[in-house]
């Protein structure tokens, strides 16, 4: 007997299910995806003027591309890992989302305190703006992984 007839779910026709691994990898690469893709948007477009307002001074001429590009891999990896591969029940959209808003609280907080407590020019309302948005773009990125798994399940 192979896995999808022990579990009662039968492949479609013509195509054989995905092995579990490849089930979570891809998940995993969809929280990679939607958290770079509206990390993006929010701090290219959305709130861009906000940043600039607030830390301007701050802000270096050229991002260090290497630094940005080991955040914009390892984050959205832990945070699948945390939010929906360690989670107990990964179909439940709702337990991943409220798993990776509680990640997001927690790193972000951490970054935005951090930052407060020991940079003279940080300001109070950044703190506030960067940990909710960390909280919302970690809820939903998690929760991409989650709806992913579920669209690829074998039928």
């Amino acid at each position: 007997m192979n896995r999808s007839t022990m579990s009662g779910a039968a492949a479609p026709a013509g195509r054989k299910p995905l092995r579990r691994a490849t089930r979570t990898s891809l998940a995993t690469l969809a929280t990679l995806a939607v958290f770079i893709l509206l990390d993006a948007m929010w701090l290219g477009l959305l709130a861009r003027q906000f940043y600039l307002d607030a830390i301007g001074h701050l802000m270096a001429t050229d991002p260090h591309l290497a630094a940005a590009a080991l955040f914009y891999l390892l984050f959205p990896l832990v945070l699948a890992w945390y939010a929906f591969v360690e989670a107990p029940d990964r179909d439940n959209a709702w337990s991943v989302a409220s798993r990776g808003a509680r990640f997001g609280l927690v790193t972000y907080g951490t970054y935005g305190l951090t930052n407060w407590a020991t940079l003279r020019d940080w300001p109070g309302t950044l703190v506030l703006v960067d940990v909710g948005w960390g909280t919302l773009l970690s809820a939903i990125a998690a929760t991409a992984a989650s709806v992913a798994w579920q669209l690829l399940r074998p039928r």
